[in-house]
């Protein structure tokens, strides 16, 4: 009894994370090579082209007025300053309204050094 339920329990889980990653993509990209922000366009919008974009995005975009907005701002502006590469992670499914290009929404922002 214990094993089937643990079995049905696992097939669940199994499917909900097969569901959640399916929206989701990880990648280095490299450096941003072009940037672009608005201030009348959604509420602080800036759209980031990449060295290279993963499988399903162009480029990536945020706002900078949500929470940690203009923190992932002020880290994407220090490493274009020192050149340091990127790694973003980000949301497939929350493609930026202001292009017909695909745009993914950053969940995550890491930097390090070449």
């Amino acid at each position: 009894m214990k094993i089937a339920r643990l079995a049905a329990l696992a097939v669940v889980l199994m499917g909900t994370s097969a569901t959640a990653f399916a929206a989701y993509v990880a990648a280095e990209v490299g450096l941003v090579t072009r940037m672009r922000t608005y201030n009348d366009f959604g509420t602080g919008d800036v759209v980031l082209w990449v060295q290279n974009a993963p499988a399903g995005c162009d480029g990536f975009w945020f706002r900078t007025t949500e929470p940690n907005g203009k923190e992932m701002f002020a880290q994407i502006l220090a490493s274009q300053k020192a050149q340091s590469s990127l790694y973003f992670s980000g949301h497939t499914d929350r493609v930026w309204p202001g292009s017909a290009s695909v745009f993914c929404k950053i969940y995550s922002i890491d930097t390090y050094s070449n």
